[in-house]
């Protein structure tokens, strides 16, 4: 599973960072996509390069078997997915 927040700073993300501590996912990869990282991130994960955030939120994309599930912004959401 890779798992790629869109964020202005990484503090943004800390409430889902919780929840993903929370979670034992073995072979996990975690990205952080930041306007001050994001022309690096896309020449090293080129998926990454149209994802965004939703509203101004941080957002969260799951990617599976190389498809990415619709990305969310709440905290519930996220954690729900993570159980799936």
């Amino acid at each position: 599973i890779e798992i790629v927040f869109v964020a202005d700073k990484r503090k943004d993300i800390e409430p889902f960072l919780d929840i993903l501590r929370k979670n034992f996912i073995p072979n996990k990869i975690v990205l952080l996509k930041t306007p001050m990282n994001e022309k690096e991130l896309s020449t090293i994960a080129e998926y990454t390069q149209e994802m965004e955030m939703i509203d101004n939120k941080p957002t969260v994309y799951l990617c599976r078997n190389y498809a990415c599930e619709m990305p969310v912004s709440d905290v519930r959401e996220f954690a729900g997915e993570l159980g799936d």
